[in-house]
């Protein structure tokens, strides 16, 4: 830390008299680093009644290895829902560290909340934690406290999306910072079920876009210097470039194109996946 030493500060009063003061006392004149995912300076969305935001952050579970940065993940894209998606507080559902019993409870929340709403919805899924295939190669979301061995109380991907999927819902958007291979951001958490399922990627509802972290058997990895996964990061890079107002298409773009030059030049393969029914070129965030 840089610091001055006040030495010596010369006052002259009315008489014209000089006085002289001395003091040893450090004053910090260091200058604080500003985080480039930082909204301080952001102008905040105006509300939009119609979104309404599940966030999910799972990072320490019960049975299994833990998640880095997955709760810095959810609380940053808390944030950046708030301020650059505009989505209303009383329309935001935040869960940390979340069981298989909250996340279904939550899911029946943003139901009731999508009821109440008298104009067509659009609905924000963001989770980071552990994905799973399940023994068919049904994408599973894994709550903290469900075992990656035999996956009862997993919560099913689609399955969510098309509960979301109610007769006034104009858009699902869903952004996965998981992957379903069986390993972590560390290392593998299921080497002791013998056998690896490969992810099975079914049909989505026509209004669902998902935008999950990494393809197949690829594995999701953390941005340690940054102290997020690495999907999150370049995510929440765009979502502030374009001030929240880019294209599901081409965010996923650009994510794309960031995660896969950094995977590589760290000697890694990432690559994010988007998937719809419909494409995603006229569907904004």
């Amino acid at each position: 830390m840089k610091t001055a030493m006040l030495i010596c500060f010369i006052g002259q009063i009315a008489f014209g008299q000089n006085f002289t003061f001395s003091s040893s006392k450090k004053v910090d004149i260091s200058i604080k680093k500003v985080s480039e995912l930082d909204l301080s300076q952001s102008k905040t969305k105006p509300i939009q009644k119609q979104k309404i935001a599940l966030i999910i952050g799972n990072e320490n579970y019960a049975s299994t290895l833990n998640v880095p940065y997955s709760l810095n993940d959810a609380k940053a894209f808390e944030q950046y829902c708030t301020r650059l998606i505009g989505v209303a507080g009383n329309n935001l559902i935040y869960l940390k560290n979340a069981t298989s019993i909250e996340i279904q409870r939550a899911v029946k929340q943003v139901n009731e909340l999508q009821k109440l709403s008298k104009d067509s919805t659009e609905v924000i899924l963001y989770y980071s934690g552990h994905g799973l295939a399940s023994y068919t190669g049904k994408l599973q979301l894994l709550p903290v406290d469900v075992s990656p061995i035999d996956l009862i109380g997993s919560i099913d991907l689609f399955n969510i999306c098309n509960q979301f999927n109610l007769t006034r819902t104009k858009q699902i958007s869903v952004f996965i910072d998981a992957c379903f291979s069986g390993e972590s951001r560390t290392q593998n958490i299921i080497a002791s079920r013998g056998i690896t399922v490969v992810p099975k990627y079914t049909t989505l509802p026509e209004n669902c876009v998902v935008i999950s972290a990494s393809s197949l058997n690829q594995k999701a990895y953390p941005y340690s210097i940054k102290k997020h996964g690495a999907f999150t990061y370049f995510l929440l890079k765009e979502l502030k470039l374009k001030q929240g107002r880019a294209t599901i298409k081409s965010l996923h773009q650009s994510i794309e194109k960031n995660l896969s030059n950094w995977s590589v030049k760290n000697g890694q393969i990432q690559k994010s996946k988007l998937m719809s029914q419909r494409g995603a070129g006229r569907w904004r965030i």
